[in-house]
C-alpha cells in the first residue's frame, strides 16, 4: 500500500521514540524538507507553507497523524490556535491563491534555474574539455620526451656495444 504522505504511523511513532524532548531534526516528507521539534513528547513541524503567509500567528503544526487530518496549528509558544468558520474559509481560499501564485512563480523560477544550470553545465564541460585537451597535450609531450630519452639511451647503449666490439677486435690483433 502506497502512502501519499510518505510517512507511516509506524514511522511517526519511531520518530517520536528516537527524538529526545527539546530537540530538532530535519524530516523529508511530501517531497520537501521540514524542521521538526519535539517538546513535551509531542512532535511539531515548522510551518513554511506560503498558504499561511497571512497568518503570522501560525508557527507550528502539531503532527498527530500521517495524513494531517488530526494535526493542530499552534503559535510560537506551541499553544493551539482556534479558527472560526470564517477564518477557516479565508485560510483555505488564501492557501489556494498562494498555491496558484507559487506554482506560477516556481515555474518561472524553475525555467530560469534550468537555463542557469544548463549554462553552468556547458561551461563546466568546456572547462573539462580544455583540461582534458591540455592533459592530452601534456601526455603527448611527455611521451615524445620519453621516446627521445629512450632513443638516446638506446643510442648510447649501441655506441658502448660498438666500442666494446672495436676494443675486443683490437685486442685480438
Amino acid at each position: 500500500m502506497k502512502i501519499a504522505t510518505q510517512l507511516t504511523d509506524l514511522g511517526l511513532q519511531y520518530i517520536l521514540t528516537i527524538l529526545e524532548n527539546e530537540s530538532y531534526a530535519i524530516l523529508f516528507r511530501n517531497d520537501h524538507f521540514s524542521t521538526i521539534w519535539k517538546t513535551n513528547d509531542e512532535l511539531y513541524s515548522l510551518v513554511t507553507d506560503l498558504g499561511f503567509k497571512r497568518r503570522e500567528n501560525i508557527v507550528w503544526q502539531k503532527i498527530k497523524s500521517v495524513d494531517g487530518s488530526q494535526d493542530i496549528f499552534c503559535d510560537g509558544m506551541f499553544e493551539p490556535i482556534k479558527f472560526t468558520e470564517e477564518q477557516e474559509q479565508e485560510q483555505e481560499q488564501g492557501q489556494e491563491e498562494e498555491e496558484d501564485t507559487s506554482r506560477r512563480t516556481l515555474n518561472e523560477e524553475e525555467i530560469h534555474q534550468i537555463e542557469n544550470d544548463e549554462l553552468l553545465a556547458k561551461q563546466l564541460q568546456e572547462d573539462e574539455d580544455h583540461h582534458i585537451g591540455n592533459t592530452q597535450k601534456e601526455k603527448k609531450i611527455r611521451e615524445k620526451s620519453n621516446r627521445k630519452q629512450q632513443i638516446k639511451v638506446m643510442y648510447q647503449y649501441q655506441n658502448r656495444i660498438t666500442k666494446n666490439k672495436m676494443n675486443c677486435g683490437q685486442k685480438k690483433k
